[in-house]
């Protein structure tokens, strides 16, 4: 071997030596840049109110199970929402449950660590996706640049900014750990990749109904063209066949179900007939959430087909559609996967939303299929070909990353708090019934009530079968002394809306303002009836039985609160009161000493 020829071998062996490491150094930086920018772009969200729109009773039901109301088992035996068995809610998802438990745990009344791990969530989950665009062999450069965009995407923000988002990040995040662990069975045949990946996919299930399609993406990738041979037989070990992965799915899968339907009774699935319907009249919101991909310039927080432009979704899909019918290289792959990915995650979408919600896409569904969308972008010859050691390049990737940044931005201001929230939801939906309602409720508790008026009555006109909103219409003229107008929409309210349990409390409080005090009585206990944690019911009901003289049974109410609530201290006064009012001695003082067995003094 000439001398020539020994240097060029000693050489490569060199760069063999190299190479390694310093791609590791590469990844490992290029991980801590998606990670910061993750965290960095969502910064000011960690100052963010509630919305009031799922978020709060989300919180809410968690603070039962901290202050021992509830037993903690109960988190995994109750829906997402805390409703009880039998109650026709879908959503069983045990561990966004218990995120929100520890959340609640750790920071108490405080949001700030909602958002903590909204955003540790979300950077988990970018990290997550460089990860699997790398692995399944694409340039790691474009990766990184691709995966830039996904972290700032406008379209992403309601996943990370609104609390309740967390759901689909979370899902995202599961579902991408769970399939690099196939990948890397797949690559080395241990069975301890095999079970991390069943295990991902378990609390898949656990976080989101929809994780029930993630087999059709698990078998997808498995069947992913590298180096002219799939992935999944690179490696000689790999020891359980596709039908042995795809019985392991269907077992957790059956699992799920079981314990779902054990959970949420026997009504846990959609009619038909009902997700037929759904799908026929939801359909055109299928190139909507397409066209945000791309094009996340019409965002809205609360968006309804009606009052929905469809340019941004014709020139995504016309766009898109002819990138791919130029392109000569697609490998048909992974254009399977991807267009798999982003429809089969957008379906579910479509088929949930009803009439009832005037067709809502909300933008937070678009998490996961978005990955999708990626893939099929980055097929495409004119974006698989970018160089990225080329300036123009950079210059374009840099460019559309902070115009993205810029948007996201922009739009994550409407999540700060509930008056930013609904404000936009109306901007941008006039014709929402719902968004109206949730503005008039914001005007309402600030103490806006001509605003609120104006609202609400714009929402009646919307839909006047709308719940709720005569109730809180009613609740103004009330307080104003219109008590006519009240009644009348109190009434209404009930003939559309008969379980609910405010509008009896108030109707209550006007027959009291009009000195019907028995049928006071019968209204609020018709409104505990309906909800027997209804503290302020509970408490008003004392001030009109000792109104009546029922002194005995007043005062075993006030304590039946207070056993419940120690810090209620509207129960404490109106016993101060009753027992003024009442002369008999001895009661009082058996009553005094079974409050000072519990510790309570008023």
């Amino acid at each position: 071997m000439g001398m020539k020829q020994r240097k060029k071998k000693n050489q490569s062996n060199v760069e063999a030596t190299v190479k390694p490491s310093a791609v590791a150094f590469d990844s490992r930086m290029q991980l801590f840049i998606i990670a910061c920018s993750a965290m960095l772009i969502y910064l000011p969200t960690l100052s963010y109110q509630l919305t009031y729109y799922d978020d709060a009773t989300l919180i809410e039901n968690m603070s039962k199970f901290i202050i021992g109301r509830q037993p903690f088992f109960e988190l995994f035996s109750q829906s997402v929402f805390g409703t009880s068995q039998g109650s026709g809610d879908y959503f069983y998802r045990p561990l966004l449950n218990l995120t929100f438990y520890f959340d609640s745990l750790i920071n108490g009344n405080s949001l700030t660590g909602f958002h903590i791990t909204n955003l540790i969530i979300h950077s988990v989950s970018s990290c997550l996706l460089f990860l699997l665009f790398v692995k399944i062999k694409f340039n790691r450069q474009l990766a990184f640049a691709v995966t830039l965009i996904f972290t700032v995407h406008p379209a992403l923000v309601q996943a990370v900014a609104w609390i309740p988002g967390r759901n689909d990040a979370l899902l995202t995040l599961t579902a991408l750990a769970s399939i690099l662990f196939l990948l890397h069975y797949a690559d080395n045949g241990k069975p301890f990749y095999l079970a991390l990946h069943f295990l991902l996919f378990f609390m898949s299930l656990l976080t989101k109904e929809t994780a029930v399609l993630l087999p059709m993406i698990f078998y997808l990738t498995r069947k992913l063209d590298v180096d002219d041979k799939p992935i999944c037989a690179q490696h000689a070990k790999v020891a359980v066949s596709s039908y042995g992965l795809i019985l392991g799915w269907v077992f957790f899968i059956v699992i799920f179900f079981g314990v779902r339907s054990v959970v949420l009774g026997a009504s846990v699935g959609m009619p038909i007939t009902f997700a037929f319907e759904n799908f026929i009249h939801n359909l055109p919101a299928l190139p909507q959430y397409i066209g945000k991909l791309l094009l996340p310039f019409n965002l809205s927080v609360f968006p309804i087909l009606r009052d929905t432009t469809y340019v941004f979704a014709i020139v995504t899909i016309v766009g898109l559609m002819y990138l791919l019918s130029v392109s000569k290289n697609l490998r048909k792959n992974y254009v399977l996967l991807s267009v798999g990915w982003l429809f089969l995650f957008l379906l579910p979408a479509i088929l949930r939303t009803s009439a009832d919600y005037e067709s809502v896409f909300l933008e937070h569904r678009l998490y996961f299929p978005m990955a999708g969308f990626l893939i099929l972008c980055m097929e495409t010859d004119l974006v698989k070909n970018i160089s990225m050691d080329k300036p123009v390049s950079k210059i374009i990737v840099a460019g559309i990353i902070v115009l993205f940044a810029f948007l996201n931005i922009r739009h994550s201001n409407h999540f700060k708090d509930e008056y930013s929230y609904w404000f936009n939801a109306v901007s941008t939906s006039p014709n929402s019934s719902f968004a109206h309602k949730g503005l008039g409720t914001s005007y309402l508790t600030s103490g806006n009530s001509t605003n609120a008026i104006k609202e609400y009555e714009t929402a009646i006109q919307l839909n006047p079968a709308l719940k709720e909103v005569r109730n809180n219409l009613g609740r103004i003229y009330l307080n104003n002394g219109q008590l006519e107008k009240a009644g009348h929409l109190f009434d209404e309210e009930l003939s559309i809306n008969p379980s609910n349990a405010v509008c009896y409390y108030n109707l209550a409080l006007l027959r009291l303002k009009q000195n019907s005090v028995k049928e006071a009585e019968v209204l609020i206990r018709k409104s505990i009836a309906l909800d027997p944690e209804y503290r302020d019911a509970q408490n008003d009901l004392c001030v009109i039985l000792a109104m009546q003289k029922k002194y005995e049974e007043a005062v075993q109410l006030c304590i039946y609160i207070l056993k419940q609530d120690p810090a209620y201290e509207s129960a404490k006064s109106n016993l101060r009161l009753i027992f003024v009012a009442w002369k008999d001695a001895e009661k009082i003082s058996y009553y005094n000493n079974v409050l000072i067995t519990m510790g309570i003094t008023i």
